[in-house]
């Protein structure tokens, strides 16, 4: 009984710190589209096992329609999650994912700061949409900060990466 409430409580903290890191930093992503997509689908494993852990709770409510209530609710969320997994794991991806292909200027003050020349696959024709980009690095992690940058309106604080 003890086990079931920490997996609980443990995972909703989890659950709600990747929730709260979200909110406040919407463009944060890991700085390759592999590590995206298997983030993607370890946080769908992850809230699949959330909301089995909430059905076995709803067991013990004993107020009937705040049982029934919480039972559709928590069945529309797995059905939802399910999907996204589903979507995940055929590689079909619910946001572009940009690749690197180059460095092209970073920052005098910061070398965390750099535009890349990156390109994106569109979903309707296939082709390669190529477009400058203007990120953060920090560790694993990339903050986009502009996209689509015109490189000819630049200023005088950016180093061409030979």
């Amino acid at each position: 009984m003890l086990t079931n409430k920490f997996n609980l409580i443990i995972t909703s903290v989890v659950f709600t710190a990747v929730c709260l890191l979200y909110l406040l930093f919407p463009n944060l992503e890991f700085q390759s589209a592999t590590m995206n997509r298997f983030f993607g689908i370890f946080f769908s494993i992850f809230c699949i096992y959330l909301t089995l852990i909430i059905f076995l709770f709803l067991k013990k409510i004993k107020h009937l329609f705040l049982k029934n209530s919480l039972f559709v609710a928590n069945s529309i969320l797995l059905l939802f999650l399910v999907l996204n997994f589903t979507l995940y794991s055929l590689k079909i991806d619910p946001q572009v994912q940009y690749f690197d292909l180059k460095t092209i200027y970073h920052n005098k003050e910061s070398t965390s700061e750099k535009i890349n020349e990156q390109y994106y696959i569109n979903w309707k024709t296939n082709e390669k949409i190529y477009l400058s980009n203007r990120v953060y690095d920090f560790g694993p992690f990339r903050n986009y900060l502009e996209r689509n940058v015109d490189i000819n309106k630049l200023g005088k604080n950016w180093i061409k990466v030979e």
